[in-house]
């Protein structure tokens, strides 16, 4: 489903849905693959054969973990890309038998008397989501427990805000686990303030329009950036954890179980708003459309995430992760094509930028590797929201220009590009030595030589 034809024409901010929808659930699949970002073969303590239980770490010894999601046998370690051509390793189990969980995950009966070391270990090794910051020591000067939908078709349950107690210890445990120095509770705005919380929680209320929901944002508002995992190394100070994600991490506790499960939001052509499916961590995501119902086209496309930043998928295969928040089918007059014409100065993409950068500017310097001129604009301020990319006339792929550029300055942060010397040079447009901002040679917008995202 196409976002101009979900939500309408776009406004500076796109109003986010917040009606409920039901949750159902997926039946495990004959198979699960989890995938270990960063690692090598190295990394990974099984083999092809091998008998796993639900809850056991794949992974060596401060490699991991890789949390089992499911019990069955290994058929299949191998080495995989991420979506930025980062390594990893993939591990496939083929589940059989009766699911017995790992008792490596002992239960912690009494969480206020556990110490925050204890806590910290255990919520890595339980498998949960956001806990990056934690396994790195980083030193966290916010945690940010977000309520609000972070992007088009998400559905967050309201009902959880009702949860009481439960709430209540479990921002206790992160926080002792984190050791921030303040908690916040990210709420839509109109939202009702959940009973019992503690004294040192701060409610912040969000709108509910695209981007505010997103991490990114909710820690910029916040006076902070949220903790990434760089090629450079750690960046960010700020960690932000989905409620469902906090809920369920605190029964992971107590009752010694891995996190296994995930809830999507899915948006599919010819539905008026999203299906919310809860999955096992693993599950190809062509078995999460056959329990839609739905069949991919030739020429569609499917993602792995928001409409708005999602990741292409052309594998049906590729699995739900721990991180998966929603799952998007588009029609084939749905896709987005990118072509290769100039920018036309508009102004499109500038006023709508959420953290107020020069993406114009950006779009072009990143373009023609000027990643020194990118750095100089503070690149790396980029939410990677997508609404550049989304409002501009001319189908640029401005955002994902903004994110190679992040990337390369990232991995190589001294880099540096020196200006060409053009004093009395008197080429211009295309023959510019230093940058060709204008390309008059541009192709045709009907020329079919379309750049597909």
């Amino acid at each position: 489903m196409g976002l101009r034809e979900f939500f309408g024409m776009l406004p500076p901010r796109i109003a986010l849905d917040a009606t409920a929808a039901e949750t159902e659930q997926v039946p495990v699949p004959d198979q699960v693959i989890l995938i270990l970002p960063g690692a090598g073969m190295e990394d990974i303590a099984v083999r092809n054969g091998d008998a796993v239980q639900t809850g056991q770490d794949l992974a060596r010894p401060g490699a991991g973990p890789l949390v089992a999601t499911a019990t069955g046998r290994v058929t299949g370690v191998v080495c995989a890309a991420g979506p930025e051509g980062e390594p990893g390793v993939a591990v496939t189990i083929a589940v059989a038998g009766e699911e017995t969980v790992s008792k490596d995950l002992a239960p912690i009966e009494d969480l206020a008397a556990a110490t925050p070391e204890d806590l910290r270990l255990a919520l890595l090794r339980a498998g949960l989501p956001a806990t990056a910051a934690l396994g790195r020591r980083v030193e966290i000067a916010t945690l940010i427990v977000s309520a609000v939908p972070d992007a088009p078709g998400r559905v967050v349950d309201a009902d959880l805000l009702a949860s009481g107690e439960a709430l209540a210890a479990a921002l206790d445990v992160w926080q002792r686990a984190s050791g921030a120095r303040r908690v916040v509770l990210a709420i839509p705005a109109g939202a009702r303030v959940p009973d019992g919380l503690p004294a040192a929680v701060t409610v912040a209320r969000a709108p509910l329009a695209y981007p505010e929901g997103l991490p990114e944002m909710l820690a910029v508002r916040q006076g902070g950036w949220l903790f990434q995992q760089t090629p450079a190394g750690p960046f960010g100070d700020t960690i932000v954890v989905d409620l469902d994600v906090l809920l369920a991490s605190l029964a992971c506790l107590q009752e010694g179980r891995p996190y296994c499960e995930r809830t999507l939001s899915c948006l599919t052509p010819g539905t008026r708003g999203p299906r919310n499916l809860t999955v096992r961590i693993g599950t190809p995501a062509v078995r999460v459309l056959e329990a839609l119902g739905v069949t991919p086209e030739p020429g569609g496309k499917l993602l792995l995430g928001s409409p708005m930043r999602g990741v292409a998928c052309p594998d049906p295969t590729h699995p739900v992760t721990s991180d998966t928040r929603q799952l998007v089918l588009q029609a084939p007059a749905e896709v987005h094509h990118f072509r290769t014409v100039t920018c036309t100065n508009c102004g499109a993409c500038d006023r709508v930028c959420p953290v107020d950068l020069e993406v114009s500017a950006l779009g072009r310097f990143a373009e023609y590797d000027r990643y020194d001129r990118c750095a100089d604009l503070a690149v790396e301020r980029c939410v990677d929201c997508g609404l550049c990319a989304y409002v501009c006339p001319a189908h640029r792929p401005v955002a994902q220009l903004m994110m190679h550029a992040k990337q390369t300055l990232w991995r190589s942060p001294e880099r540096r590009v020196a200006p060409v010397d053009t004093a009395g040079c008197n080429a211009c447009g295309p023959t510019c030595p230093a940058l060709r901002l204008f390309d008059l040679d541009a192709e045709p917008q009907d020329s079919g030589k379309e750049k597909q995202a």
